[in-house]
């Protein structure tokens, strides 16, 4: 029976020929090597659009670009691989070969298989095309310095079969790959959006992307298999708003830029092996959740640490991390805000700790609630282990207090329905707030009736002068 069916299928393709435009045909595995291409085993054919390349079992990609092959442009295309097999993808381009489509159609249906793999300096290009994953592997990996680009891309990654390590995106030794415009939906909590492994160079960059995460997945996660092992890692976020937790292991120097308006809402944590830095662009935030570290941290957008967070910028104690420059400083340039929020009566610890030097400029704006139970306390704002600066504008519940120098006063500045009064200092390891004095400024009505009442007053004094002299 199955010599029967693969007989029609070459059949059909006999009859329709390569380039003929014929109904929609279904086929094997397509190949193209340096010496030509074949489709289920037919030499010189090639699928057109409309037509579905079907594998199932083993370790048999759907397409299959080897040896310095080279095939543009496949357009609307179905590609369906099922079958469990380690290192299956719907397409596979491996060994400096290079593929470009549009109008892809991906099913993946069973456990690693990926969607799009390139290998061993290969190249892709994907615009407008669908990849569906339903068991554990990735959407697009490139590894061993191969190269992924995509527009306007929707990646479904997780399912019925297995949802663990679905990941969006996948970079491996040397890896590359360039998203925009693009979407990606991931229904597993122990995936991430990027997951980037091995040694070498590795970045990401990712353009106008949204990400639909399952809760407690990971923006990137970066994870060595060897602890000799060293890999640099870099992670652009440009224009996007996502949600995930940056974590950081291994022995790794790693890196996310966030830029052109991007907004992340996450923590991000580290084992003591690896280095992290987190750089703020202009008109982007990080939005911190949780108690967060990492070991180098420039802001020259928003820091905000309001939402029951704290944020420590540490050294790396050991393994390559250790060799990031800078490692345990922060840096907040002119045009950067940080955001805290405080509370009256609640004694804390400083929401940012700089185990290194702090290079302070730009704003600090400070939002302090239940002010009444504030008389009297000391907040401890910022604490560093060397300063250089200070903040040029530090706001407090929107109202501006700054004034020159390392240590001043504030007198009856209204504040949320108080005279506040208060100091500020930078000491030599710590940045502080105290407020000193509280007055409630009186209602409209009150001062109505105090005027009122002082009215009276004149009134009586001058009618007991005229009794007096008459």
């Amino acid at each position: 029976m199955k010599k029967l069916y693969s007989l029609l299928i070459l059949l059909t393709l006999t009859m329709a020929g390569p380039n003929t435009m014929a109904a929609p045909r279904t086929g094997g595995q397509f190949q193209v090597s340096s010496t030509g291409t074949s489709w289920a085993g037919q030499s010189g054919f090639q699928p057109e659009a409309g037509d579905t390349i079907r594998t199932t079992g083993g370790s048999t990609p759907a397409v299959y670009i080897f040896n310095s092959g080279s095939f543009a442009v496949a357009d609307g295309w179905n590609i369906e691989v099922s079958g469990i097999g380690a290192g299956t993808s719907g397409i596979s381009v491996t060994g400096t070969s290079y593929f470009s489509g549009s109008n892809l159609n991906m099913i993946t249906n069973d456990n690693f298989n990926s969607g799009v793999t390139s290998d061993q300096r290969s190249f892709i290009s994907l615009v407008s095309s669908t990849i569906k994953l339903f068991g554990e592997s990735a959407g697009l990996r490139a590894m061993n310095g191969g190269t992924i680009n995509g527009t306007n891309l929707m990646v479904t990654t997780g399912g019925a079969i297995n949802a663990l390590n679905a990941h969006g995106i996948h970079i491996f030794n040397n890896g590359t790959v360039n998203v925009t415009d693009s979407e990606f939906v991931l229904t597993s909590a122990s995936s991430g959006l990027v997951q980037i492994q091995g040694t070498g160079n590795n970045t990401a960059t990712l353009t106008n992307v949204t990400a639909n995460l399952a809760s407690g997945s990971g923006l990137v996660l970066n994870t060595e298999y060897s602890s000799a092992a060293t890999a640099i890692t870099i992670l652009n976020i440009n224009d996007s708003t996502l949600t995930g937790n940056i974590q950081s292991n291994g022995n790794t120097r790693n890196t996310v830029n966030l830029a052109l308006s991007s907004t992340l809402t996450g923590r991000s944590f580290r084992n003591s092996n690896s280095g992290l830095a987190v750089n703020i662009g202009n008109d982007s935030c990080w939005d911190v959740r949780g108690a967060s570290n990492l070991n180098v941290l420039e802001n020259s957008g928003v820091l905000d640490l309001r939402v029951a967070s704290s944020l420590m910028v540490d050294r790396v104690t050991s393994g390559s991390g250790s060799s990031m420059a800078g490692n345990g400083n922060f840096t907040q340039l002119a045009s950067g805000s940080t955001l805290l929020s405080l509370t009256g009566g609640v004694v804390s610890g400083a929401k940012l700790i700089v185990t290194g030097t702090a290079a302070l400029a730009g704003t600090l704006d400070i939002s302090l609630s239940n002010l009444d139970s504030a008389v009297g306390q000391t907040f401890a704002l910022l604490s560093y282990g060397g300063r250089t600066g200070t903040f040029e504008e530090f706001l407090l519940n929107g109202v501006d207090v700054w004034q020159s120098g390392t240590a001043w006063t504030f007198e009856d500045v209204v504040i949320s329905g108080y005279f506040v009064s208060g100091s500020v200092a930078y000491t030599a390891n710590m940045l502080t707030l105290k407020i000193t004095e509280l007055e409630i400024i009186p209602e409209p009505g009150t001062w109505a009736l105090i005027l009122g009442g002082l009215g009276v007053l004149g009134y009586l004094q001058r009618a007991r002068r005229k009794s007096a002299k008459a």
